[in-house]
């Protein structure tokens, strides 16, 4: 790749959300992301060359094998010291627990991938961590509490159902009627498998009905389901279902106070997106167009022209127009599904002369080299949108900008909280003033009496005017 595609490469992977550094062979540090400045405190300057494991000591205060480090290990290595860690290929993946990590200890998502050069040796490693302490937690909060099903109904905000010995439902709760549309009434006491037509549209097993299968028949017929203790857990991709959906499914047998199993119960999280990312990280993490599109935010990248060379999925979502259609347009033509018009966007102000931006543009806020502003576009939707953008330039080697990169995040709802609070203010500012207009401006002077007063102002508006005699 060239010294500008690496360049780019460079931009975006700090750019990325994820907490991600990169190792050589000797182990020392070559890459250390804005978001792992962010999750350790240890900036990248301090960071960058070093060796020896100093990379774990802001997780575990001490020097040890982080996962990209195990990526040189051999296989047999690796299995038999750490039988935590889930191998897909040449990926390796993990859940970990740092109680040291924080006040109250975190769990992170953690994978590794080996970095190769030109002729296929290993060159390196890369390794990316999320922090998944509120999944892990609600997880172990359902776990807690399998036994008690109406506790379980209440906690879980996932689509879940219950099924009696016979395949009968007995519980449909209230983000399974949003995930399938069918109401609870609709569907509470069917069988024979009818809460699979909102799914598979066909009658046929659900997750729940293997929970009452021998083991041997599971693991003989259904190879993709994993199973902790007595419970079971899959993903799997419905085609069927909406444009097709991943889903997450877990289900766990319930017994009655006699230990016997009475029933089953299932747990259903649409992870499409999940899914949808990690494969998106897996096929782009060597081209920059394909990482700009995995993306969460709206983003398009131009070249010092004007033109656009990258505009990802989220872009697409928001603007309603797919790269292919935007992906060499210049002349502003990005801007029309903003604007309805064409007009510089904020990643051209990153090519303007600062002066020039901060005579003309005195919304524009300026974060060294980044430009942030917010703003209304009231042509879109039904009464126009407010929205957050930011841009940076990106560089080639020599320093000198070569083109820009711009995000966009929709803040309507937050906008709209803020004026509701205004006006609120506003009112109680007003309804203080009327309260105020009822006093006399003169206290009244009575021979042989002191008299005193004071008027507070009320902290909400009520319906009626009291007064109070002493």
């Amino acid at each position: 790749m060239d010294s500008e595609g690496s360049t780019y490469q460079q931009e975006i992977f700090d750019f990325l959300p994820d907490a991600t550094f990169v190792i050589d062979l000797e182990g020392r540090v070559i890459a250390w992301n804005r978001a792992m400045e962010v999750l350790t405190g240890t900036p990248a300057t301090t960071m960058l060359g070093k060796g020896n494991y100093e990379a774990a000591i802001p997780f575990y205060g001490e020097r040890k094998p982080m996962l990209a480090n195990l990526i040189f290990m051999p296989e047999v290595e690796i299995e038999k010291r750490y039988d935590t860690i889930e191998k897909v290929g040449d990926t390796l993946i993990v859940d970990v627990f740092i109680p040291t990590f924080g006040k109250e200890g975190v769990y992170f998502w953690a994978k590794a991938s080996p970095l190769f050069d030109p002729q296929g040796n290993i060159s390196g490693a890369i390794q990316k961590i999320r922090d998944i302490s509120d999944r892990k937690r609600a997880e172990q909060e359902i776990t807690r509490s399998h036994r008690s099903l109406e506790e379980i109904i209440s906690f879980l905000p996932d689509p879940t159902f219950v099924i009696n010995l016979d395949g009968v439902v007995i519980t449909w709760n209230r983000a399974m009627e949003v995930l399938t549309g069918v109401p609870a009434a609709a569907m509470l006491g069917k069988g024979d498998y009818e809460y699979a037509l909102p799914f598979y549209g066909e009658r046929k097993p659900m997750l729940a009905n293997i929970v009452f299968m021998p083991e041997v028949e599971i693991e003989k017929r259904y190879d993709n389901i994993e199973k902790i203790g007595d419970t079971l857990v899959m993903d799997i991709f419905i085609p069927t279902f909406g444009n097709g959906v991943y889903f997450w499914a877990k289900a766990s047998p319930l017994y009655d106070p006699q230990g016997n199993i009475s029933g089953a119960i299932q747990t259903i999280r649409d992870i499409s997106d999940r899914k949808r990312a990690e494969q998106e990280i897996i096929r782009s993490r060597r081209s920059l167009e394909e990482i700009i599109s995995f993306l969460p935010d709206a983003t398009f990248v131009i070249n010092r022209e004007g033109y656009v060379i990258t505009w990802n999925r989220a872009m697409e979502d928001l603007t309603g127009v797919p790269a292919q259609a935007m992906v060499g347009k210049g002349d502003y033509e990005y801007a029309l599904p903003f604007y309805g018009a064409r007009q510089p966007m904020l990643a051209n102000l990153i090519l303007m002369p600062e002066t020039e931006v901060e005579s003309r543009y005195t919304h524009v806020k300026r974060e060294g080299d980044t430009l942030v502003v917010d703003t209304f576009l009231p042509q879109l939707g039904i009464s126009g949108r407010y929205f957050w953008a930011k841009a940076s330039p990106l560089y080639d080697p020599q320093g000198t900008i070569t083109g820009a990169i711009e995000t966009i995040r929709d803040i309507t709802e937050r906008r709209e909280m803020e004026g509701r609070l205004a006006r609120s203010n506003a009112e109680l500012q007003i309804a203080a003033e009327i309260q105020q207009s009822f006093l006399p401006e003169v206290i009244p002077q009575i021979t042989g009496f002191d008299i005193s007063a004071k008027s507070v102002m009320a902290k909400e508006v009520g319906g009626f005017f009291r007064c109070h005699s002493l």
